[in-house]
């Protein structure tokens, strides 16, 4: 029975002694571990700047890490590898030669611009120009206006003479309005009687009577 209790007390003792040594041993494990990465890392840097001088010099390039080390420097790096010719974007072609264009055509512009004073009145002379143009059109658009009446007016004259000349007898001003194919209008008719009554005083055709009218050979 004794025996049994030192069996007891000894697990015991031994267990308090693993528990008091195990916090230690964590602490130990995560200070190596700190110092492996820190080491790794270091002897990484060092790699590659050993190789970067030989690259330099033209010197015999240093041995590649052994797989164990890759591992390790892969598990205890945090910067991702970058891979500087991809994020080289070139600029497309059909987009430079527009952007090359757009700044030529501003430099164009630019160049275009005078400071000559003969050159800034040209834009009022012009203006002048136009300005004596538009006079001398309205004018002759109201000299137009001023002699179109007379010339329709004798077209008229001369239309009714020949139309009195075809006739059988004589004519009354609407029967000269019908017969030269005219409107049918109060206007009209009066345009002819109007033409009549002048070629009457013109003596190029007779009015036998009120309203009548004939051509004097009649």
């Amino acid at each position: 029975m004794a025996a049994t209790f030192d069996t007891h007390d000894g697990i015991e003792s031994t267990i308090e002694l693993l528990e008091t040594e195990l916090p230690r041993l964590e602490e130990q494990q995560q200070t190596l571990e700190k110092n492996l990465a820190a080491v790794t890392e270091r002897m990484a840097a060092v790699r590659a700047a050993l190789r970067s001088l030989q690259a330099l010099s033209c010197a015999s390039p240093l041995p590649e890490a052994s797989a164990e080390e890759r591992e390790v420097a892969a598990a205890t790096s945090s910067l991702p590898v970058v891979d500087e010719q991809r994020r080289e974007v070139p600029v497309p072609a059909p987009r430079q030669a527009e952007e090359d264009a757009g700044e030529a055509t501003a430099v164009a512009a630019q160049d275009d611009v005078s400071t000559d004073p003969a050159q800034d009145s040209g834009p009022e002379e012009a203006r002048r120009s136009a300005g004596r143009g538009r006079k001398k059109s309205a004018k002759a658009t109201k000299a137009g206006k001023k002699a179109s009446p007379a010339k329709r007016m004798r077209g008229l004259s001369e239309s009714i003479v020949a139309c009195l000349e075809r006739a059988e007898g004589p004519l009354r001003a609407g029967e000269v309005n019908e017969a030269l194919g005219r409107e049918n209008t109060a206007g009209s008719v009066n345009s002819v009687r109007t033409a009549l009554e002048r070629l009457a005083v013109a003596a190029r055709v007779q009015r036998v009577e009120r309203g009548l009218y004939q051509t004097p050979q009649s």
